[in-house]
């Protein structure tokens, strides 16, 4: 009843290593050909299912590799635009700088603030998404060290 099922786990069929420990049980006779024959079967099996543990491994490394690669180009394009605004920022301060001899000081400084204030905006943006890319890289590290251990 309840019992024999337990024992046979799920579906109702018994784990296939004790079907095979009570094979070898049953058998009587067994000769040392088909032991040989034995291990060599489970030797393969045992070596197809590292081999395919690896690969795993692999493709799963393989995919966050490519996604941490397609966030760092996405990242340095970001970067190359903050400096783009960075560099037209500072010439026009340069400019307005030059200005303070011949105009009034409080004007200038208002629009260079107003500058600074845009380059802060996007740096600061900037900075969430490298947080946030640090996370990513400390999660690939510690899946290439348990594959490699």
């Amino acid at each position: 009843g309840i019992i024999e099922r337990y024992k046979k786990g799920r579906g109702g069929e018994e784990n296939p290593i004790k079907q095979l420990q009570s094979s070898l049980t049953n058998l009587g006779q067994i000769n040392l050909t088909d032991i040989d024959h034995l291990l060599k079967a489970l030797i393969a099996k045992k070596q197809q299912l590292e081999k395919e543990e690896r690969e795993i491994d692999f493709e799963v490394l393989h995919r966050l590799l490519f996604n941490i690669k397609e966030k760092k180009i996405a990242q340095l394009k970001m970067i190359t635009q903050e400096l783009e605004i960075i560099n037209e920022d500072f010439k026009h301060v340069t400019k307005k700088r030059e200005e303070i001899n011949q105009s009034s000081k409080s004007i200038i400084i208002t629009q260079s603030l107003n500058t600074f204030k845009r380059s802060s905006e996007v740096m600061q943006n900037n900075l969430i998404e490298n947080y946030q890319s640090k996370q990513i890289e400390e999660e690939l590290r510690n899946k290439i060290q348990s594959i490699f251990q």
